[in-house]
């Protein structure tokens, strides 16, 4: 049965630690050098790892291309959502039209009733308007912040963190 990555990244910090542990013969008190034997593991694991994160690039590169038709397949079904709402609001506008032609309101048929009602609606440019009338929306600004704390100030809120990632070519 083949091992997974993880049960793999265990094997190294299993063998980190016995090379980290001195053995000694309890009879003799002699240390015993286990020097070889974990060598020779770490590379047996090592082996191992190398095929392993070689088949899993192949995995990755399944994985995104499934995510990328998923994605075109997105793409292709919003449009056609977006067509399927402009027609019925195309329709929905003729209707209206029609209505407004024959002079009525209101109309009732065996199965829907339609009635043409009246709203209002702001519409604003907002390079005219003064500032009175505009709404501020406030962000952090990222890259002024991290200037700021790779220069050494402290900043109540905002910390850098250091993230680990993987890059395979």
């Amino acid at each position: 049965m083949a091992r997974s990555i993880f049960q793999i990244a265990t094997d190294f910090y299993v063998l980190n630690d016995l090379a980290n542990t001195v053995e000694y013969n309890q009879e003799t008190g002699e240390i015993i050098n286990s020097d070889d034997v974990i060598q020779e593991l770490y590379n047996q694991i090592e082996l191992e790892l190398e095929a392993k994160l070689d088949n899993s690039v192949y995995v990755i590169k399944e994985l995104l291309a499934g995510a990328e038709a998923l994605k075109a397949e997105k793409d292709r079904l919003n449009k056609r959502q977006k067509a399927l709402e402009n027609k019925a609001e195309l329709i929905k506008k003729l209707a209206l039209g029609a209505l407004q032609a024959s002079g009525q309101n209101k109309l009732k048929t065996l199965n829907h009733n339609f009635n043409i009602t009246k709203s209002k609606s702001v519409v604003c440019d907002e390079e005219q308007l003064s500032r009175d009338w505009l709404r501020i929306k406030f962000e952090a600004d990222k890259k002024k912040i991290g200037d700021a704390l790779k220069n050494g100030e402290s900043i109540d809120g905002a910390r850098l963190e250091e993230k680990v990632s993987l890059t395979i070519k």
